[in-house]
């Protein structure tokens, strides 16, 4: 997902996670636009990744915009994830996702 709304109606909108399966370990960071951490999880359970950030920072519900996230992982085969996988085919380990109010 790139947007999530937690104020939203709909619990499935609520938060924003990564969807990751088969892990040994993930490591999750959200920034906001100056570079500020507002966010860390490396929670895995059962080889999922279950951490979720709910667009809070010190109890604090944060503004409409686009925060930058961060995600490494390696998989129980011994692999680590690449990436996603860009249009000029490169591999980021970045990306945005936009908090709506």
């Amino acid at each position: 997902p790139n947007a999530f709304s937690p104020l939203n109606a709909a619990a499935s909108v609520r938060v924003f996670k990564p969807i990751a399966f088969n892990l040994e370990w993930g490591k999750f960071w959200v920034y906001d636009a100056w570079g500020n951490l507002l966010f860390y999880s490396d929670e895995v359970k059962d080889g999922m990744f279950v951490g979720e950030w709910n667009g809070t920072y010190g109890g604090e519900l944060m503004q409409n915009g686009v925060y930058m996230w961060k995600m490494e992982a390696k998989f129980l085969d011994g692999t680590t994830w690449p990436g996603q996988k860009k249009q000029n085919g490169a591999y980021t380990k970045f990306g945005n996702v936009t908090l709506i109010r």
